[in-house]
């Protein structure tokens, strides 16, 4: 009954603790991206990026930092309404508080950034794996798998958008799709030109080679290699009036204005127009608060998804939620695949498919251990945790093994049952004690670590620590009653198994 109780309580603490991946890191630096309104010139994008070094020079824990308007991390793209900064905090030993922890100035920058006026700024974590992934939250692609177009895609994005950042679960979100960009488009009088004996193509050559660029060549000189890319210089290509002053050559010699084949038309539209499989889409850079997990973002991102999207639209994970997905999915065959191995490997050892399970039944202890230590200090069911419970399985099974072999010893030399089993009890408590103890206190360190790698080896530590702890403690007391429970039913077997043919001799 007691064993029933602890695997249900084990069941219960792993159901509600928090599920991730990787913990988030204080690798000593963050990340900050700035997106400013449409049609944004490159100075104002720089006076908001003030706005935000003002407050990042007054935040404590801070060394340096490098502002760099013009580029966004989060879509790579280059463009007078993008900026980011990169923040480089002081060494580890200087910011022993937890207050000083990457996450919480993180927390702290962002309530403070968010309020600045005429742009949209977003602090974050660099990834705890290096180039899986821009950030350390959710990378989320938005589709529009029905072809329905920029126009209703820009609806739906917005309701996404608006609905999700209403979830506690999430601490920020951006998304750098925009579909309200002045634009000019340009329109070729193709029967027009070919009236005028102008090829379209030269039309076309020669707005990309004034207006944006061609490559010509490459040459060698002073044992270097150069290239050749020939371009307008820039004042006679920021307005859509020098269009017109460009010339086209005719097929006949001629040099015809450009401003008489093409047509100009304000318009708007998307900046840059990703997609994803294909599909149209549009990326979210979702941030994750203190206290809560990516697996609790992931199920909070589904249920907005499944409140918001209309039919047509979809969402898939990149980067570092990916893989979390992706493995996510193969650790119960893992645990499986360990239960497997070692219980056959007991079974060939013991000859019995009976005395493994007693064993086995240790394990549970050492899984309510783990999992009820890491909800106690706040941490989360990710793969570090996981590689702790595969190392219990072994050790929680080590000290088991040690009772059942003993016992099974003096019961094979005619001791009866239940003093064979206090007797083994008896004779491995002082080493199963003395070794558990000392692999128990060696893990500490990794309890309280600090510093790089600190979140990891807090997982792998904590969980290795309960785990160990709860198992050592019930194990000596329940694994031999276990044994005397399976061994009075193996004994029960024989003799059948002995009656069996002495009845047939009989007949």
């Amino acid at each position: 009954m007691f064993l029933l109780l602890i695997c249900v309580l084990a069941i219960f603490v792993m159901k509600f603790l928090p599920a991730g991946f990787l913990p988030s890191e204080d690798q000593g630096y963050f990340f900050i991206n700035i997106n400013t309104p449409r049609a944004y010139s490159l100075e104002k994008t720089d006076a908001v990026t003030r706005q935000v070094e003002a407050l990042v020079a007054k935040l404590p824990g801070v060394e340096s930092y490098t502002m760099i308007p013009g580029y966004s991390i989060l879509d790579n793209s280059v463009s007078t309404t993008n900026a980011m900064a990169f923040i480089k905090l002081k060494p580890w030993k200087e910011r022993e508080s937890k207050a000083l922890h990457a996450e919480m100035l993180i927390k702290q920058l962002q309530s403070q950034i968010e309020k600045i006026p005429g742009g949209i700024c977003m602090a974050f974590n660099a990834p705890a794996i290096s180039g899986l992934g821009k950030t350390g939250g959710l990378e989320l692609q938005l589709e529009d798998k029905s072809g329905s177009g920029l126009d209703k895609m820009t609806g739906v994005v917005f309701g996404f958008y608006q609905e999700l950042s209403k979830r506690k679960e999430v601490a920020s979100i951006f998304s750098p799709f925009r579909n309200d960009i002045p634009q000019i488009r340009l329109t070729v009088n193709k029967e027009k030109a070919k009236t005028m004996g102008v090829p379209v193509n030269s039309i076309y050559s020669t707005l990309q080679s004034l207006f944006g660029s061609y490559y010509v060549n490459d040459f060698n000189k002073f044992g270097k290699s150069y290239r050749v890319i020939i371009q307008a210089d820039a004042i006679y290509r920021a307005n859509e009036e020098d269009i017109p002053k460009v010339y086209v050559r005719s097929n006949a010699g001629d040099m015809v204005p450009l401003g008489t084949l093409v047509s100009l038309t304000p318009t708007q539209g998307p900046d840059v127009v990703k997609r994803f499989n294909l599909y149209s889409s549009a990326d979210f850079t979702i941030g994750i608060p203190p206290g809560s997990s990516t697996g609790q973002g992931i199920e909070a991102v589904k249920e907005v998804a499944q409140k918001t999207l209309p039919y047509g639209f979809g969402y898939e994970y990149s980067g570092m939620t990916r893989e979390e997905l992706i493995s996510g999915g193969q650790a119960p065959y893992i645990f499986t695949l360990c239960f497997i191995f070692v219980y056959f490997l007991l079974a060939a050892k013991y000859e019995s498919w009976l005395l493994p399970i007693p064993v086995l039944l240790a394990i549970p202890f050492g899984v309510f251990g783990a999992f009820g230590l890491q909800w106690a200090r706040g941490l989360q069911n990710n793969i570090y945790a996981q590689i702790g419970l595969i190392m219990l399985i072994g050790l929680v099974a080590k000290n088991a093994i040690l009772i059942v072999e003993f016992a099974k010893q003096k019961h094979d030399a005619g001791h009866p049952l239940f003093d064979a089993a206090l007797e083994g009890a008896k004779l491995r408590f002082r080493p199963i004690l003395m070794t558990s103890f000392a692999f128990i206190l060696g893990v500490v360190p990794l309890m309280t670590a600090s510093g790089a790698g600190a979140a990891s080896r807090h997982a792998l530590g904590t969980s290795v620590f309960g785990g160990m702890l709860m198992a050592t403690i019930c194990g000596v007391m329940i694994v031999p009653s276990l044994y005397v429970a399976f061994q009075k039913i193996e004994d029960r077997m024989k003799k059948k198994k002995e009656d069996k043919p002495n009845s047939e001799i009989e007949k």
